[in-house]
């Protein structure tokens, strides 16, 4: 058993797995031997911080990352899937949102998209992390890292909320 597979984690990817795709989306291949980790954050202030406001936003940021064309105007692409591994609640709930392992469109390079977990916070402006995100975070790291990513080379970037959360 894995460190990852003994942490408490909701699972959350049959309910994405239910969310509409765009026709013709790509199937985003296996992604192993992960050596980073990239830590995102939405950048957009959250008034309701419950853990169902929580739940419904990761859903609906689901929704857009499904719509949205990660191609160019000149090359439409749509993914099969959410561009998050996981998502830390403020309650410090850890959310689950892959069936499986997959490059994610979410780094903005190919090799941290080919070799690093995704974990997003909803969090931002001045907003901090609670306790119990923070050390729910540290566990989850923990755990990514005792399965091979290095916490040497974990990284931070905001990421793409939908407009109208805004």
């Amino acid at each position: 058993m894995s460190a990852l597979d003994r942490l408490d984690i909701l699972d959350l990817s049959g309910e994405i797995a239910t969310l509409r795709r765009q026709r013709g989306c790509e199937t985003l291949p296996p992604r192993t031997a992960e050596q980073f980790i990239t830590f995102h954050y939405s950048g957009v202030v959250y008034q309701d911080r419950t853990r169902a406001a929580e739940l419904a936003r990761i859903l609906d940021e689901a929704r857009y990352h499904l719509a949205k064309n990660w191609g160019s105007t000149q090359r439409i692409v749509y993914a099969d899937r959410m561009m998050y591994d996981f998502v830390v609640l403020t309650d410090g709930t850890i959310v689950n949102t892959q069936p499986n392992r997959a490059q994610l469109w979410h780094a903005g390079n190919a090799i941290a998209n080919a070799r690093s977990w995704s974990v997003h916070v909803m969090l931002g402006g001045t907003q901090d992390l609670t306790a119990a995100q923070r050390a729910s975070l540290f566990q989850l790291f923990d755990a990514l890292r005792a399965d091979g990513a290095m916490r040497s080379r974990a990284t931070s970037r905001r990421g793409d909320t939908p407009k109208s959360r805004r």
